[in-house]
């Protein structure tokens, strides 16, 4: 909707720009490389760029695009605020399906792009569940995803491509005794868990793993935080 100058001028916020938060950089495309707007957050120096070949399916990336910048814009937004925005979006079948489908995109390409080296995504959100139970609160509730967390992790595991749907509705959420909670889905043709680091007040994945025997038995012996382990 267009506003005229004086509803411009009246409005509590006012225009923002993005102008000075833009870096162009070049963005591998097939056998080449292109220059591409990133925008760097002002909190971390991390930088985001669009999907390589996003112009190939304006419709299904469209819904993408909106959700990382929908998140982007929570990375500053009060917490409970972008926890409760972030859930509402993912409620939706389409966009949480393309939303994953991009992130999982992305992630193959800086697995196998080392240039690419922080660049970085959002993953999702805290949910509101694990804000209340939260002793200490981050500062910021939308959880990243950086490329360098992505290219330590060696060979990808199947888990690696479906972080947002476990982050959206994880079974059980844990904390450990350094603070990191842990997202595990039990009940899955692909059981898995994610590690999610609070330091600095900023989410980030620091694991995605496949959940093995071993590993469900010591996790079990952690503080739940939200959810139920499932028999």
């Amino acid at each position: 909707v267009a506003l005229s100058q004086a509803e411009v001028d009246r409005h509590p916020v006012g225009v923002e720009s993005s102008a000075d938060l833009q870096v162009i950089i070049e963005q591998p495309y097939g056998n080449t490389t292109r220059p591409v707007t990133a925008l760097k957050d002002p909190a971390t120096g991390r930088l985001f760029t669009p999907d390589a070949g996003f112009h190939l399916n304006p419709g299904r990336d469209s819904l993408a695009n909106l959700s990382q910048q929908l998140l982007r814009k929570g990375a500053t937004a009060p917490p409970r605020l972008a926890a409760l925005a972030v859930d509402e979006a993912m409620r939706s079948p389409v966009v949480r399906a393309d939303f994953t489908r991009s992130l999982a995109s992305w992630v193959q390409t800086v697995a196998q792009d080392t240039s690419l080296s922080g660049d970085a995504r959002y993953a999702g959100a805290l949910t509101s569940a694990v804000l209340d139970a939260l002793k200490t609160p981050p500062a910021s509730a939308v959880i990243a995803l950086t490329a360098d967390t992505v290219q330590a992790a060696g060979d990808l595991t199947p888990d690696w491509l479906r972080l947002p749907v476990l982050l959206a509705a994880p079974e059980v959420v844990l904390q450990d005794g350094d603070g990191t909670l842990i997202y595990v889905i039990q009940q899955s043709n692909l059981p898995r868990l994610v590690r999610v680091t609070l330091s600095g007040g900023s989410p980030a994945i620091t694991q995605s793993a496949p959940l093995t025997a071993q590993v469900l038995k010591a996790l079990q012996q952690l503080p739940v935080i939200t959810g139920a382990w499932r028999s």
